[in-house]
């Protein structure tokens, strides 16, 4: 019976050759385009799964209110995320994320670079990336630490060994490489070349560092397996009253912090500050209904 069918198909098509090949021609282009559609829709919906403890890790947002002026942030101050971590048990871990630019010195070279964050040392806690070189739980703790992607280090050193070596950043001095890693995934909403410890800066960065009514950076939170996110989020409101309460009011300013998914950042997030340029989850929509 099929291979009757076939002989029928294949005399249509030789009878009404136009016809058929714009039939097929047609629905070749349309399973191609869906195909297409369908894969960018999944790697939409890919962005930074690929850490193994995405559905814990979440960024804190700060709005604020003053004069009734609302304004919604990816940039919190930086005293909140220690301050959270010391108050409420749910909270594993933090790091906050400061980026910048600088020129990088090595023997007579000098590198005009991007990327170069500061991090605090459980950055490779919370966040999972695959090591060449060094040690994840120690890497950031010393200041003067600094830990490099693979092709910065290449960059850098060419074919030298880099773990050990050191190198100079502006403003910073001398720092040592204590780790190297895999290239960023392209599915992350941050992309970093270099991680320098928080620690290096911690006494003459203080004025942000620990300030509660200033913004200067990103910070995120590793929650315990059984914590709910909504339920932590309400516990911040007491502690930023004990420490920025009376301060926030001074100004007539209105303080709120709110708990944002990781895996929610790529394609649901749009506020003040983002670290990179995010997708949209409309258009992620719109694309699936044509295909």
């Amino acid at each position: 019976m099929l291979k009757n069918y076939l002989k029928i198909a294949m005399r249509n098509i030789k009878k009404h050759k136009g016809y058929s090949f714009i039939n097929i021609a047609g629905l070749a282009v349309g399973m191609t385009c869906c195909i297409l559609i369908l894969l960018w829709v999944h790697d939409e919906f890919s962005y930074d799964r690929y850490h193994e403890k995405a559905t814990r890790i979440y960024r804190i947002t700060y709005a604020e209110e003053i004069g009734g002026a609302y304004d919604h942030y990816a940039v919190p101050p930086f005293a909140a995320a220690p301050a959270f971590e010391a108050e409420v048990p749910e909270i594993v871990a933090y790091t906050r994320l400061w980026q910048r630019t600088g020129l990088i010195k090595y023997n007579d070279k000098k590198f005009d670079e991007r990327g170069i964050f500061y991090v605090d040392k459980d950055f490779f806690k919370i966040f999972t990336h695959e090591f060449i070189k060094g040690e994840p739980a120690t890497a950031l703790v010393t200041p003067g630490s600094i830990v490099l992607t693979q092709s910065m280090a290449k960059k850098i050193f060419g074919d030298e060994s880099s773990l050990g070596k050191t190198i100079n950043l502006t403003e910073d001095g001398d720092l040592k490489v204590t780790g190297v890693v895999k290239d960023v995934p392209r599915n992350s909403h941050f992309r970093f070349n270099y991680l320098v410890s928080m620690n290096t800066i911690q006494g003459r960065r203080a004025e942000f560092l620990d300030a509660w009514l200033a913004i200067m950076g990103w910070s995120y939170i590793l929650l315990d397996e059984s914590a709910d996110y909504k339920v932590v989020e309400k516990k911040l409101v007491p502690i930023v009253d004990n420490h920025a309460g009376a301060e926030a009011q001074k100004y007539g300013q209105k303080m709120f912090y709110f708990l944002q998914p990781l895996t929610d950042i790529h394609l649901k997030s749009h506020l003040e500050g983002e670290i990179e340029g995010n997708g949209d989850i409309r258009y992620v929509y719109v694309f699936s209904i044509i295909a």
